[in-house]
């Protein structure tokens, strides 16, 4: 089978993980800007730290499951997915420092 001509080979080697890395770069890129922004704790900031944990612990998973199906999956994908995982972790504690954070302005704001 020529690799050239096999759609499976391009869409789930080449496309599905370039639109994925194109997605986490985006939202790397809205966090990283949320952190320059004046007021830190808003709904729309802790929004942005659940979707990028979730992209992160779900989305490698779920793409190399469908993947495996078509293609055949090398060894070090298992790094990767557990980096993401990590992070997704890390960001989930963030989230959830942020989501204090937003309780305790929301409080704050009202005594004044």
């Amino acid at each position: 089978m020529s690799v050239d001509n096999n759609l499976s080979y391009k869409v789930f080697s080449f496309l599905l993980p370039l639109s994925c890395y194109a997605l986490f770069f985006l939202l790397s890129a809205q966090i990283f800007k949320l952190f320059t922004r004046r007021k830190l704790f808003t709904k729309s900031h802790l929004l942005i730290l659940k979707r990028y944990y979730w992209l992160n612990i779900l989305l490698p998973i779920i793409c190399t499951a469908i993947a495996t199906i078509f293609v055949t999956i090398e060894g070090g994908i298992a790094i990767l997915i557990a980096v993401h995982f990590i992070l997704g972790i890390f960001v989930f504690f963030l989230a959830e420092i942020f989501r204090q954070g937003l309780h305790l302005q929301d409080e704050q704001d009202l005594y004044i």
